[in-house]
Parts: structure tokens; C-alpha cells; sequence
């Protein structure tokens, strides 16, 4: 989802303001590694399985299954790759990255926290991103940019770059909750 990258960024942005420019980049590494993870949800959902949706959105029972089917799908996968990430991000920052930049692969750990229920937010937002229902996309999405701005405000004075990962991992159970609650919603609403 593009609020992911735009949380994210946001963290970034104050972080180069309240902390400085080495500790936003070290964060910037761990966050771009996560932005590499979620071109995969991404792939799949804008490019194979969204047109779907489409073709079945007047067809309830056809778009819960998609739904439920999907869900299961991408919270197992986003598991593995979170879990993958975690035992990885020491190593793969070292080996990449060199010994500068080692607080990467603690933000990177923090972060991994938030890859199953963004997995998840991609599967209940391609629910949301059919007909009428865009608009409340865009007002949910813009719900969580706003808690994710005034948490990083917030938190990042007193606990710097892991409290920007840390409103990251929040703001994506937040979208994910927000995003399912609306999918469950058009679908019981419908059925």
C-alpha cells in the first residue's frame, strides 16, 4: 500500500529534523529494505489479482472468498518473510552495507514486526479499492498517515530513529485493522 512508503518517508523526514542526517539514513536503509519486501504484496495484487476483484465485485460470495482466501495467503507469507527478515537483517546489513551502518539492522528487526498485518492491509485494500468504496481508502489512509505523524513527533525527541520504526509497526496494524474492518463491512453489507 502507498501508505506504507509514505509512513515511512514521513519518519525519515523528521528524523533528519529531530535526530540527524546519519541516523535518518541508517533509518532510510532499514526502510527501503522493507519498501524491496512489499513490492512482492504489491506485484501480486496490482497485477494478477485486483483485475479479479474487479470482475467479481457484484458478486459477493465470489469477493468473500477472495477476500478470506487472500487474507490467509498474505498473513502467512508476510510471517515467513518477516521472520526470514529478522534472522537475516544482521547479516544482510553487514554484508551490504559495512559496519557504519549497523543500527540499520536493529530498525530492521522492529520493522519486520509490521510485514504480516501490511501483507494483510494489501489484501483487504484491493477489497477496498473497488466502486464507491475508494473514497473511503483515501480517508483511512489518511487516517493512519496522521497518527503516524503525530506519533514520529511525538516519540522521536525522546527515543529517536526505533520509535520511528516502532510508529511504522504500529501504523501498519492501524491500516490493516482500518482496512479489514471496511472489507469485512462492504462484504456483510452485501452478502
Amino acid at each position: 500500500e502507498s501508505s506504507a512508503a509514505s509512513d515511512g518517508y514521513k519518519g525519515q523526514v523528521i528524523l533528519k529534523y529531530l535526530e540527524s542526517d546519519t541516523v535518518a539514513g541508517q533509518y532510510n536503509i532499514a526502510f527501503t529494505t522493507l519498501l524491496a519486501i512489499y513490492l512482492f504484496p504489491a506485484a501480486i495484487y496490482q497485477k494478477y489479482l485486483l483485475p479479479k476483484i474487479h470482475n467479481v465485485s457484484k458478486d459477493t460470495q465470489s469477493l468473500a472468498h477472495l477476500h478470506a482466501e487472500g487474507a490467509k495467503m498474505m498473513l502467512i507469507t508476510g510471517t515467513a518473510a518477516a521472520v526470514i527478515l529478522w534472522i537475516a537483517s544482521d547479516f544482510f546489513i553487514q554484508i551490504f552495507f559495512g559496519d557504519n551502518f549497523s543500527n540499520s539492522a536493529a530498525y530492521l528487526k522492529i520493522l519486520a514486526l509490521g510485514i504480516p498485518p501490511m501483507f494483510v492491509a494489501f489484501s483487504a485494500g484491493a477489497i477496498i479499492s473497488t466502486g464507491s468504496l475508494i473514497q473511503r481508502k483515501a480517508a483511512l489512509m489518511f487516517i493512519v498517515a496522521l497518527t503516524n505523524i503525530l506519533l514520529n513527533i511525538s516519540f522521536i525527541p525522546m527515543y529517536g530513529a526505533a520509535s520511528a520504526a516502532w510508529t511504522t509497526v504500529a501504523c501498519s496494524y492501524l491500516l490493516m485493522t482500518l482496512y479489514y474492518h471496511a472489507a469485512a463491512k462492504h462484504l456483510r453489507r452485501n452478502l
